[in-house]
């Protein structure tokens, strides 16, 4: 008797499958919220492309399995996607523009590849794996400066920098979660000879961020760079006059969130300040729903791309103010979704 080998995968979803339905909702929140109020030539172009594959194949392949076309409810295969990729680039992309009134782009090829690489990523995670989000970041990083300046414009680097004129200039700097490092020029535009230590669990993100400050002009002398997993890791004893976390301590549950501002806020000489940049929730009305549409989505892409912790927004003001810092300035951006803070230690 030939020995058949039992093969194991996980079961397929189709139309019930995770990354299909948040690419449905970020259509849905692109074609009636964003569109209409956004000038941005990604979303009104590339946006919905890019989610072609994630949203359309798991459809197809399901007509597929009912006709009896397909011959298990595995996930979609390499060949599968690459398969559906080319053909419709080719139909949408080269046959489309000669018999009907629209425009061939290369970009949205590109944009239906950039789907395809993600829905591979979420559909045969288990093979890949992701040991931490550190190393999810590592994926996301050589897209994340991009992707914001796309879906954000300058937004959140306008609440990253509010309060930079409103706080006295620092002997050395902490930056925790610097990502791509965009804070990190306008630190320098202001003050040049700062010396910085930033810490960040994703090594490709300090690598960028390390980049960045060496375009900009600055010193690598006085620039130090820290991966580290927080919390669980400490800054030197009161070694800094200024600190600041932008779009990172959000990135937490309120149980880790209060250990990472602790363990952070050990490394703050008497009388510093902390930057802190984060999203918010308006108290009611339109801006509230809007606010909470985009953090949904929003915690569900990163938990899907880098297994985020945070499954949704936690206020990380109860723990600075136990940590000992009081709340100097704060403005609002965006009808209430971004946040822009300046603390000082009592």
């Amino acid at each position: 008797m030939e020995f058949q080998p039992r093969m194991s995968f996980r079961r397929f979803r189709y139309a019930a499958d995770p990354l299909c339905l948040l690419g449905i909702a970020l259509y849905i929140l692109n074609r009636w919220v964003l569109k209409p109020h956004v000038a941005s030539a990604f979303l009104h172009g590339q946006f919905d492309d890019f989610w072609l594959i994630p949203c359309a194949l798991p459809l197809v392949l399901w007509c597929q399995r009912r006709f009896g076309w397909r011959d298990h409810d595995g996930p979609p295969t390499v060949g599968e996607v690459g398969f559906h990729l080319a053909v419709w680039s080719v139909l949408f992309e080269v046959i489309g523009p000669r018999i009907a009134p629209v425009t061939g782009d290369a970009w949205d090829v590109v944009a239906y590849a950039g789907g395809s690489l993600l829905g591979l990523a979420w559909w045969h995670r288990d093979r890949i794996g992701v040991a931490s989000v550190g190393k999810g970041f590592d994926r996301l990083a050589p897209f994340y400066r991009t992707m914001e300046w796309f879906l954000a414009g300058g937004r959140l680097q306008r609440c990253r920098t509010a309060a930079l004129d409103r706080v006295a200039v620092p002997g050395r700097l902490l930056v925790a979660g610097v990502g791509p490092g965009r804070f990190l020029e306008a630190v320098l535009e202001r003050w040049p000879t700062v010396s910085v230590l930033c810490v960040d669990a994703s090594e490709a993100m300090l690598e960028q961020a390390g980049q960045a400050w060496c375009r900009a002009g600055g010193d690598p002398c006085r620039l130090e760079l820290v991966q580290a997993e927080l919390p669980g890791w400490r800054p030197p004893a009161g070694a800094f006059d200024g600190l600041a976390t932008h779009f990172f301590l959000d990135c937490f549950g309120p149980d880790e969130q209060a250990r990472v501002v602790r363990d952070l806020a050990v490394g703050a000489a008497p009388g510093a300040w902390w930057l802190v940049s984060e999203f918010a929730v308006p108290g009611a009305g339109l801006s509230r729903w809007r606010a909470q549409a985009v953090l949904w989505l929003a915690y569900r892409f990163f938990r899907l791309v880098t297994r985020l912790p945070a499954s949704r927004l936690n206020d990380p003001d109860p723990a600075l103010l136990t940590a000992g810092f009081r709340l100097e300035r704060r403005r609002t951006f965006e009808w209430g979704l971004l946040r822009s803070d300046g603390w000082i230690r009592a």
